[in-house]
């Protein structure tokens, strides 16, 4: 299974909760401020447990048949296509994770909000937000149904990867909770009070940031040619002059 044409994907998410963990001490203190529920304090354990199921799920929608055949050719020299969205895949995973959790608070929505996002800043459709699911459709060619074309090895792919707590499966994600999803998000970010709107971007924004640093990180632990080395390198080196140093 893989991530990238020269990646596999268990290696890539285990990267990435890596680099959380090397920075997680720097963001813990502060989050637990902004993540209090009913003026009650959050605890760090709780937090960085729920920004290590971010991260797991942040690239799910890559355990398509679709996503795994593109990254295949690619890697064996074909033609490098259009690759299909993945980032709503990923937190309608998270969406359905975090109910079967029964967590449904800020930390939760942000969270899942975070993996939605994610690509926003690589001109990714605005579809990711308003209409997950018909983008899904259209891009993996989805014929009927309510089911999503996973392959057939993702969730061994998922139970490979070092994950202190259990996980769902991939077939928990329907078209369905494409729907929920852009519904849950929609009501949250929409709030009626201004201020809890506000709060809820700078959750987001939050979470986002951190998933960033983490994705872009493992990204660069992969073989890449110039072009993109240079990118990378560019980007870490914003990231690591701006106090994200370890």
């Amino acid at each position: 299974m893989l991530s990238a044409p020269k990646e596999e994907y268990q290696i890539h998410i285990e990267n990435s909760l890596s680099q959380w963990d090397k920075i997680s001490s720097r963001f813990l203190p502060s989050l637990t401020r902004l993540f209090e529920e009913n003026n009650n304090i959050m605890s760090e354990i709780d937090i960085n447990q729920g920004i290590r199921r971010m991260i797991f799920s942040h690239d799910v929608g890559k355990l398509t048949k679709r996503w795994q055949k593109i990254m295949s050719d690619i890697a064996d020299g074909g033609k490098a296509i259009p690759r299909p969205p993945h980032s709503a895949l990923g937190a309608a995973y998270l969406l359905e994770w975090n109910k079967a959790r029964e967590q449904n608070n800020n930390l939760g929505k942000a969270s899942i909000f975070a993996v939605l996002i994610h690509h926003i800043d690589s001109s990714i459709s605005n579809e990711s937000l308003e209409s997950p699911e018909a983008q899904t459709i259209q891009k993996l060619f989805i014929q009927g149904g309510d089911d999503i074309p996973w392959h057939t090895n993702g969730d061994s792919a998922l139970r490979s990867i070092k994950f202190n707590e259990s996980i769902i499966e991939l077939q928990s994600v329907t078209l369905n909770s494409l729907i929920e999803l852009s519904d849950t998000l929609r009501g949250w970010a929409k709030c009626p009070r201004a201020l809890d709107q506000h709060k809820h971007r700078l959750l987001g924004s939050s979470l986002h940031h951190i998933l960033k640093i983490c994705d872009w990180r493992a990204a660069t632990e992969r073989p890449v040619d110039e072009k993109e080395k240079e990118v990378h390198y560019s980007v870490l080196e914003v990231l690591n002059t701006g106090g994200i140093i370890s």
